[in-house]
């Protein structure tokens, strides 16, 4: 680990079926933030080594692999603030619906540089219409194609930490064989599980099912096709549906609107 901090954002709602995750890298120190003043459900902070954490004005030293959790009532969490260059992971768990590109993957920079859109992502999303969370789902998209392309966030650090590797391969192993149909047995193979095994701990750690969570990756690279102007019958067949119908109903099942909207949607907000 640099000396530089590296924070995994884990945005989740209330309906299993949405779960979003991506690595943003922030400039050291991290920047005292109001969490009681987002809408996260749930605020998880993994320590990577040694290290200082403070909020509400008390500072506590915890060890490596050390977790803590924040909850919105917990007013002691409202200035949390984590300024060590060893925080590993940074969780936060929303139950607003946003719709987010999984499992990318951003080495660490020096700072963040789109912190200022996803800011403005947030307070879109919270004006709480109908159209400003469409409006901010359109827009979250966008600026995730947009750092996924950009170079200065290729990943170049070392894997995850010890007793998690299973699960870093198993989600690498669903990323790189979307095209082809992935199945659960087969990235239990991968890791060299039985399938049920496999289900049981996946589910455990990550909070869905992996069949549900294959079919929302599968839906996750189909935005990111057709978000770089593909047509839907390429997307379908390119991810292995079996019909763009079918593509089309389980888009809808797990976004809320059709793929021809959802394009619409992309457009209009360019």
């Amino acid at each position: 680990m640099d000396n530089q901090n590296h924070a995994n954002v884990l945005v989740r709602s209330s309906q299993p079926l949405r779960i979003i995750t991506a690595t943003i890298c922030m400039q050291t120190p991290i920047v005292p933030i109001p969490w009681h003043d987002h809408p996260f459900y749930q605020l998880e902070v993994i320590a990577a080594g040694r290290t200082q954490m403070e909020y509400d004005g008390c500072r506590t030293m915890v060890a490596r692999g050390m977790a803590s959790f924040f909850r919105p009532f917990q007013r002691h969490g409202e200035t949390g603030r984590h300024s060590s260059r060893y925080i590993s992971n940074l969780h936060i768990k929303f139950e607003a619906d946003f719709v987010w590109t999984p499992f990318l993957r951003l080495a660490p920079v020096q700072r963040f540089y789109h912190g200022r859109q996803l800011g403005t992502v947030i307070e879109t999303w919270r004006r709480n219409t109908p159209l400003d969370k469409l409006r901010a789902q359109a827009m979250l998209s966008l600026l995730i194609l947009e750092i996924a392309s950009d170079k200065r966030y290729r990943q170049t650090t070392a894997g995850p930490d010890i007793g998690f590797q299973w699960l870093s391969a198993g989600l690498q192993h669903i990323q790189d064989h979307l095209e082809s149909g992935v199945t659960v047995v087969a990235v239990a193979q991968h890791v060299n599980m039985s399938p049920d095994h496999f289900s049981r701990l996946f589910h455990k750690k990550m909070g869905v099912p992996p069949v549900l969570y294959i079919r929302q990756a599968r839906i996750e690279r189909a935005k990111s096709l057709l978000g770089k102007g593909a047509a839907c019958k390429e997307v379908a067949f390119a991810l292995a549906f079996p019909s763009v119908a079918y593509f089309s109903r389980v888009f809808k099942q797990i976004c809320g609107i059709a793929p021809s909207l959802w394009m619409e949607t992309i457009l209009s907000a360019r």
